[in-house]
């Protein structure tokens, strides 16, 4: 555009054909859906039109395949960190959806979607192929996860599978990717197939060792932790609930072993969905976060489509008794930390029972009543064990006597009240010091 007042104005202007929808459909219609090539391979083609003689646009036909293979890192939709996903194609007026998948975030499809469509030539004025990802809800509208847009030009010219970025309306990525190719098929020409949906998978057992969480952080105070491990056939491996030694810091030392079908071409390796949920009352599950394992991570291509496990170094591959035993051995470890912290808790209590005797009734009336409760739990002692051996008459020797032979477990556990409405037990100052040692 030339103007003296605006000498540098530049106007630029992308014009877009596509097909009327209904005549499209009355077309299908009328040829049939299993005939929408009329022409065999023995017809010739007809004779070019004039708006392409005029260098104008116009349809040919094609027969679109898109190979949705799988998705990974799908932003979570649902409230257990997880989503049911689907993917839907539009392209010159055909919608094409592959299956949902259950409660995960990388879901692997493994669909051929065809269909056959009128593609404006030549391709500069193909439309781009739009790709939407749902959420499948039961009772509500379907939530959009992310979408993204291919061209015609980089279709037809693509040699192997790619990965697509996701994005929402906003363009803010980060949604997660989309691994697909895509194919367009001339009714005119016969050739072998690009692309293919067969692999030769094989049956692997993969041992996930849970050890614990530390330091997670929820709105609401956590009360017992849980993981789950969702796999792409929709099932969940759930470990125990624990709260031991905190409800932030949970151990669950649980061993699953999950059987998956691992592909040869490593791009095509499946992942495994983590969520962390905070059990409430032992019926309400919040969500706490989710992670993903990437199992590509873990595999070496040697090859085309050849890979091995990937070297752990240090770590060592271990069988399931041995884990266990190893579960076993850190169980009984805490046990005896838990049962230090507790006498070294008693042991305390008891101290500060005694220097509350001796403030509020003086040293000589404060030796007195301990004398007296010793001798109470000793009596007590008497009537629940009934010791067969004969025992001195006098009352220091039987107390000391009771005190060298008898387990500490029994004066823990027989306890007599104190003036302050306790239940406490006198373990000696040589038990008190052991305990604060251990």
């Amino acid at each position: 555009m030339n103007s003296s007042m605006y000498p540098k104005f530049k106007l630029v202007v992308r014009y877009k054909f596509e097909f009327h929808k209904r005549k499209v459909k009355l077309t299908a219609r009328k040829r049939g859906r299993m005939k929408r090539f009329l022409r065999t391979k023995d017809e010739a083609a007809p004779a070019m039109n004039s708006l392409a003689k005029l260098g104008r646009p116009y349809p040919a036909q094609r027969q679109m395949k898109v190979f949705a293979y799988q998705a990974r890192d799908l932003a979570a939709r649902d409230d257990n960190g997880l989503s049911d996903p689907y993917l839907i194609v539009q392209y010159c007026g055909q919608r094409l959806q592959t299956k949902v998948v259950k409660n995960n975030c990388n879901p692997q499809w493994l669909d051929i979607l065809s269909e056959s469509v009128m593609v404006p030539q030549p391709s500069s004025y193909a439309p781009d192929i739009k790709l939407m990802v749902f959420d499948k809800d039961m009772f509500s509208q379907h939530d959009l996860i992310g979408r993204c847009s291919v061209s015609y030009d980089r279709a037809i010219n693509m040699t192997k599978p790619e990965w697509f970025a996701l994005e929402d309306e906003d363009g803010n990525k980060d949604l997660g990717e989309l691994y697909l190719a895509f194919e367009f098929i001339d009714p005119n020409h016969s050739g072998r197939p690009k692309f293919s949906m067969n692999q030769n998978w094989q049956t692997y057992y993969l041992s996930i060792l849970t050890l614990g969480v530390r330091n997670i952080r929820s709105s609401l105070p956590i009360m017992k932790s849980q993981i789950k491990y969702a796999t792409n056939d929709g099932k969940f491996h759930v470990t125990k609930r624990s709260s031991r030694p905190s409800a932030k810091n949970a151990n669950f030392l649980s061993v699953h072993k999950l059987e998956l079908k691992l592909p040869e071409d490593i791009e095509m390796a499946p992942a495994v969905s983590v969520v962390c949920n905070d059990v409430k009352f032992g019926i309400m599950e919040l969500l706490v976060g989710t992670s993903t394992i990437h199992l590509r991570d873990f595999m070496v291509p040697t090859g085309v489509h050849t890979w091995i496990v990937k070297e752990t170094g240090s770590l060592q591959i271990v069988d399931d008794k041995q884990i266990q035993q190893e579960i076993d051995a850190e169980l009984e470890a805490e046990k005896l930390v838990r049962e230090a912290e507790q006498m070294a808790e008693r042991a305390a209590s008891q101290q500060v029972e005694r220097e509350a005797d001796t403030y509020l009734m003086g040293a000589d009336m404060a030796s007195k009543l301990q004398q007296q409760k010793r001798w109470d739990l000793y009596e007590s002692w008497l009537v629940d064990t009934n010791p067969p051996s004969p025992l001195p008459n006098d009352k220091e020797e039987n107390l000391k006597q009771w005190q060298d032979d008898t387990p500490r477990t029994a004066q823990e556990d027989s306890a007599t009240k104190s003036i302050f409405g306790r239940s406490t037990a006198n373990v000696g100052d040589d038990e008190c010091h052991h305990a604060e040692s251990r």
